[in-house]
């Protein structure tokens, strides 16, 4: 464990989409642990950040085929399945490069935004974010890399 300062915002549903889009027109990197995502919310994650932004995230195993599809539309998105047998439920987004890191109860939805209520606290800590840049390297070692989808197979819906 570290001891360092750090600010801390606590951020009602739609606050945290508005600091995460403010974060990813910022940042270079993203990093983050991902439970659910609809196609049309990965569209707009990616859409929201620069164009040379990179994005490496770690899913659940239910989610394979729709970051496939991400992936296959946007070749800035490297992700990585979580074991078959377990579930990963952690909805964490790193920025690495500028010490930020956003952890908190939504999915990449429009029911986690816009229809719960779910929260997220919006930490500015470069101890903090290096700490969990750690822990995802650590899982990455254990998750399998997602393939894009052909041009043959179909997109979820």
């Amino acid at each position: 464990m570290f001891s360092t300062t750090a600010n801390i915002q606590v951020l009602d549903a739609w606050e945290t989409w508005a600091a995460i889009e403010i974060e990813l027109s910022l940042s270079t990197l993203v990093f983050g642990w991902l439970y659910l995502a609809t196609p049309a919310w990965m569209d707009k994650f990616i859409a929201a950040a620069h164009h040379s932004t990179r994005f490496h995230l770690i899913v659940d195993n239910r989610m394979t085929e729709t970051i496939a599809a991400a992936i296959a539309t946007h070749p800035n998105l490297t992700a990585y399945r979580w074991a078959k047998n377990r579930t990963m439920h952690d909805k964490t987004l790193i920025f690495p490069d500028r010490g930020i890191s956003v952890i908190g109860t939504t999915n990449m939805t429009k029911g986690s935004y816009v229809l719960a209520q779910n929260r997220a606290v919006r930490i500015d800590s470069a101890h903090l974010a290096a700490h969990l840049m750690r822990d995802w390297e650590s899982y990455r070692r254990h998750a399998t890399l997602i393939r894009p989808l052909s041009t043959k197979e179909t997109m979820p819906t």
